[in-house]
């Protein structure tokens, strides 16, 4: 597994956490994988923060196309890409139609677009399907409370070799 850490200095404030995306892969059988990458987009509705995911969405979507070229690939996380801020939804259009990635959300009609997202695209070599999509409500602590300031998305993919 590897961090790559998105570009920096582009906010006008004080430095936030660093964001960025994990790449890993996952073999489903003998010479089937899928690349897979964890990802957490800068936050915020400033213009400076709405740039900062545009050049995180190009340069995921660099290391998509490079790194991943021709393979099966899930990408998950928070996009902090809000479909009620046009310039989100110009980046977040950008990364499925530079990548061929699908929205699990929408692949399956949720009805319920947020920020947290799972995307995923297939191959020539190994099909993948969603075949669901939810919010559990399972991920509190012993109060009851969340655990994140978000609550968790859960996907389920099958698939099938081609």
């Amino acid at each position: 597994m590897r961090l790559v850490e998105y570009l920096g200095g582009l906010r006008g404030r004080p430095p936030t956490p660093k964001k960025g995306f994990y790449v890993s892969e996952i073999e489903l059988a003998d010479g089937i994988a899928v690349g897979v990458y964890n990802l957490h987009m800068d936050a915020g509705s400033c213009d400076a923060d709405i740039v900062a995911r545009r050049v995180q969405t190009e340069q995921l979507v660099e290391e998509i196309n490079i790194r991943s070229s021709g393979e099966a690939v899930i990408v998950a996380g928070d996009t902090n890409l809000k479909i009620s801020r046009p310039d989100d939804m110009v980046s977040f259009d950008f990364l499925l139609l530079e990548t061929g990635l699908q929205d699990a959300c929408r692949f399956l009609e949720c009805g319920n677009e947020i920020i947290d997202r799972i995307m995923f695209r297939s191959s020539d070599r190994v099909s993948l399907t969603p075949l669901s999509w939810e919010l559990p409500p399972e991920f509190i602590d012993a109060e009851g409370k969340d655990l994140s300031d978000h609550v968790p998305v859960s996907a389920r993919f099958g698939w099938e070799s081609n």
